[in-house]
């Protein structure tokens, strides 16, 4: 089993969406640096006074079973806006990143996705309990195709299109 750090390789897929979202000519900001703890009320915090136009909150999924694996996103119940972005980064990520299994979108009462002013959604990386998911998450390729897909995502949400 490799050495998984959740922080650092999904810090590591959120760099590199805003990366993705600078070339294409929007703002993006993180709300922590590598290996700083930010509670989900300050994450909120941040991005409602930044006036985030979207929320994406970027994380690895573990699970006592490691047969569970796949890419899974999320928005709030009854968040119209943060169920369309949720759609379309999901259709984007899962298009980029196709030898993940796809665990489809779903809603959940994620603090994230409820306070964050913006519209919001939470994406599941893939599982670090699982050893193939594990395997890919660690391959810096694999991670820029997650991360392209979330920035493409918010772009058509930003965009109108999609």
């Amino acid at each position: 089993m490799l050495a998984t750090r959740e922080d650092e390789i999904a810090y590591d897929i959120a760099f590199r969406a805003r990366r993705a979202l600078e070339a294409a000519g929007y703002v993006g900001h993180l709300t922590r640096a590598p290996g700083q703890f930010i509670s989900l009320p300050g994450r909120c915090d941040i991005a409602n006074r930044l006036g985030a136009a979207a929320f994406v909150s970027v994380h690895v999924n573990a699970a006592e079973n490691p047969a569970a694996a796949g890419i899974e996103t999320f928005s709030y119940p009854g968040a119209a806006k943060g169920a369309r972005l949720r759609d379309l980064v999901h259709r984007e990520v899962m298009r980029l990143a196709p030898e993940f299994a796809n665990r489809g979108t779903k809603v959940a009462r994620h603090y994230v996705t409820h306070y964050a002013k913006a519209p919001a959604c939470l994406v599941e990386c893939g599982f670090c309990t699982n050893p193939e998911d594990e395997r890919r998450l660690h391959d810096p390729g694999v991670r820029a195709r997650i991360a392209q897909g979330i920035a493409d995502g918010v772009v058509l949400f930003l965009g109108g299109g999609g």
